[in-house]
């Protein structure tokens, strides 16, 4: 039998960042299915979607399925095999640049992860509407790590479906983001999390930087640091 399939398209007006986009489809359904979300950069393997569906469904105790990912460009690298957070906010990669061949190794069985890249994420919609979404004030990065805080403190799981293989092209993560972001972060979450530790990372990226040749990108650090403290949230600045 056929299988019909519609597309619809939100005019969003302008470029609003991830998270209010991907709020904005989801009040849109008019359903409580499970919803897998994609970026544009995204690919997934054969079977990949389903797993992440069967996972989901097959265990109420959890509330978003992730796979893992691999590099675009360089598929024999592992880009993350679920995201860890320390305790003072630092968002890290499990194996991210090891040899793929690991994952040959790794069991099948699912498994719980702190959080998972939004590239790609399975999300009990029922969840995603009573937990509010994805904070709005990030606009690009660290939205689906607080997203998946609050899954866990909701009593519900992240699971890394290793049956489940995607790949990604990584974007360029600006510095103005990461320095607003990360302390907003830990500032909303002060009761489980301490404070992000920017002044002993600040020297750390302008050494990076200059090394890099972007020593001007050591400002957009600053701006961040800055708009965070006057709550001046959504896109970057255009100068």
């Amino acid at each position: 039998s056929s299988v019909g399939f519609s597309t619809v398209t939100i005019d969003m007006s302008g470029n609003v960042g991830y998270g209010p986009a991907i709020n904005r489809a989801i009040s849109q359904l008019d359903h409580d299915r499970p919803v897998l979300i994609l970026t544009q950069d995204a690919h997934l393997e054969r079977q990949a979607a389903s797993r992440l569906l069967d996972a989901l469904v097959s265990d109420r105790r959890t509330g978003v399925t992730v796979p893992i990912l691999t590099f675009s460009e360089f598929p024999a690298r592992i880009f993350s095999l679920g995201g860890r957070l320390l305790r003072n906010g630092r968002t890290l990669h499990r194996a991210q640049g090891e040899d793929a061949e690991l994952l040959r190794r790794i069991s099948q069985d699912p498994f719980e992860v702190a959080w998972g890249d939004g590239a790609c994420m399975m999300v009990d919609t029922n969840l995603f509407r009573q937990l509010g979404g994805f904070d709005e004030n990030y606009f690009l990065y660290v939205e689906e790590v607080d997203y998946h805080l609050r899954v866990h403190l909701a009593s519900r799981q992240v699971m890394m479906v290793p049956g489940a293989l995607a790949s990604q092209s990584p974007g360029y993560y600006s510095l103005y983001y990461k320095y607003r972001n990360l302390i907003y972060f830990t500032r909303k979450f002060d009761y489980l999390l301490l404070p992000w530790p920017w002044l002993l990372a600040l020297p750390k990226d302008i050494y990076r930087m200059a090394r890099l040749g972007r020593p001007f990108e050591v400002f957009w650090a600053l701006r961040g640091i800055l708009d965070q403290r006057r709550r001046a949230y959504g896109q970057r600045p255009a100068r």
